[in-house]
């Protein structure tokens, strides 16, 4: 019979006094095992079976599998590299031996950032069913390839699911490693005692992985996944005011892979570009770059009709020339040449207002639509009466500002903004508010915090729709 520890801190953890008092650790895990994984043409006898098509060959090469594991040593490490740079995030490299010792550059790239080496084991398998003899030999198969390519020995292991029984013995006999994360049974690390040592479980993650891409598709997207792992963060830092924590974040080179999003603001104010382009940025996974285009013979701010139907050209047009993005995002209120353009671009097509709009209006909710323009309100209501939520709408407000005061000043325009905001809430009965309009994205946040109502960012809303069920 083997003991099993099911109450952990019974309800109690330490404080593990994160550095600068932080409330939870974010440990991000790059899997490097590219050249690990079973395959014929390797000489093994048979090939992976871990694989994103259903028809697996079986007593002969398969190239397909083969060279969908190189993409991520040839070109998914050095993405993942870069975006961990430019944010000045540090990782932990779980690096299987095998993998190392056929692409050594790769290691000793990871070292020479700053990233931990740790070992994935020495081939992508799992330990059970081996013998202890063979066991100890692959262990110190992956310390010796690890310190011969980045000069310094591993101090950690993560098994591929499952471990052994002895695994964690065999680890600690070995006598260089501090810690392993072949366990997946809490927030916070914890020590056990294997013989007389006291050695560190540093838990390990499935659900924040992604490895559910893989195996059983939970996430419809880059952004579902993004949307879960940072739901995550947000309740373990509301935790952490009083219990902090740590939340791993496990990705693979093979998920790496780059798309581009086309952000289209028809109008010629700049500022509003650039306040569509952050946002975007906010929102998108990492491995998503923004490519944000200004019309230049547009107005600073669509006002009237007549400005929003000349707009729709210019869109159709610049959506044309750029079909080589996976999707683009028509930055005004208006939606101009949505329908066209949906007809006739092969990529997904998403307009701000129709996203807003049903943002607001998700699950039946009653909802209020706060924007600058009276002349745009017929638009606005056809809008609504095509989505089939005029039922739900509480009201439509209007600040008492021009578009291009909003463009120009936003700070000017938000105490007017939150009274407009909470009397949707108090006055109409709305149960979130919806900021119509380009000039007003990323705000949302600060309006819902100072009006005390869920406010819904038509900017945000769209990059989520834009991105939610593409497959990259």
């Amino acid at each position: 019979m083997i003991s099993r520890d099911l109450l952990g801190y019974r309800g109690s953890p330490p404080d593990p006094h994160w550095p600068g008092g932080a409330r939870v650790a974010v440990s991000f895990v790059v899997n490097f095992e590219e050249g690990g994984e079973y395959s014929i043409a390797d000489g093994d006898t048979e090939n992976e079976g871990v694989y994103e098509i259903d028809q697996r060959l079986v007593g002969r090469p398969d190239p397909a599998i083969d060279s969908h594991f190189e993409y991520g040593s040839r070109a998914g490490w050095w993405r993942i590299m870069d975006v961990l740079k430019h944010h000045g995030a540090v990782a932990t490299v779980s690096a299987s031996g095998r993998a190392v010792e056929r692409s050594p550059i790769l290691a000793a790239d990871a070292a020479r950032r700053g990233h931990e080496v740790s070992a994935h084991g020495w081939r992508w398998e799992s330990h059970d069913g081996l013998d202890e003899a063979t066991e100890r030999e692959r262990i110190a198969l992956t310390v010796a390839a690890i310190r011969q390519a980045t000069g310094t020995r591993p101090v950690g292991w993560h098994t591929r699911s499952p471990a052994s029984y002895n695994t964690r013995r065999l680890l600690v006999e070995e006598g260089g490693f501090i810690y392993d994360s072949d366990a997946y049974n809490d927030d916070l690390p914890y020590f056990v005692r294997v013989g007389e040592r006291r050695h560190v479980v540093l838990p390990y993650a499935f659900d924040t992985n992604d490895m559910q891409f893989f195996h059983t598709q939970r996430f419809r997207g880059a952004a579902d996944f993004a949307e879960y792992v940072t739901d995550a963060f947000d309740w373990l830092h509301r935790e952490g005011a009083h219990q902090p924590k740590m939340l791993p974040v496990p990705r693979r080179n093979m998920s790496g892979a780059a798309a581009e999003l086309l952000i289209l603001n028809p109008n010629s104010s700049t500022v509003v570009t650039n306040r569509l382009a952050e946002e975007a940025k906010r929102v998108a996974p990492l491995n998503i770059t923004i490519r944000a285009v200004t019309n230049p013979a547009g107005p600073i701010g669509i006002q009237t009709l007549e400005e929003l139907n000349a707009a729709r050209e210019w869109v159709l047009a610049t959506i044309a020339a750029n079909i080589d993005c996976v999707a683009a995002i028509i930055g005004a209120f208006g939606d101009p040449g949505l329908d066209e353009a949906r007809t006739q671009s092969p990529i997904r097509v998403v307009g701000l207002g129709e996203a807003g709009i049903l943002a607001a209006a998700e699950g039946g909710r009653r909802f209020s639509i706060v924007t600058a323009g009276v002349a745009m309100r017929a638009a606005v209501l056809d809008k609504i009466e095509s989505l089939d939520v005029r039922e739900q709408l509480a009201s439509l407000r209007y600040l008492p500002h021009t578009v291009i005061d909003v463009v120009r000043d936003r700070e000017r325009v938000s105490p007017d903004a939150v009274d407009i905001i909470s009397a949707c809430f108090k006055e109409d009965g709305a149960a979130a508010v919806l900021l119509g309009g380009a000039p007003f994205a990323g705000t949302a946040h600060t309006l819902a915090l100072q009006s005390a109502v869920p406010v819904i960012d038509g900017a945000e809303a769209a990059i989520r729709s834009a991105i939610a069920g593409l497959d990259w």
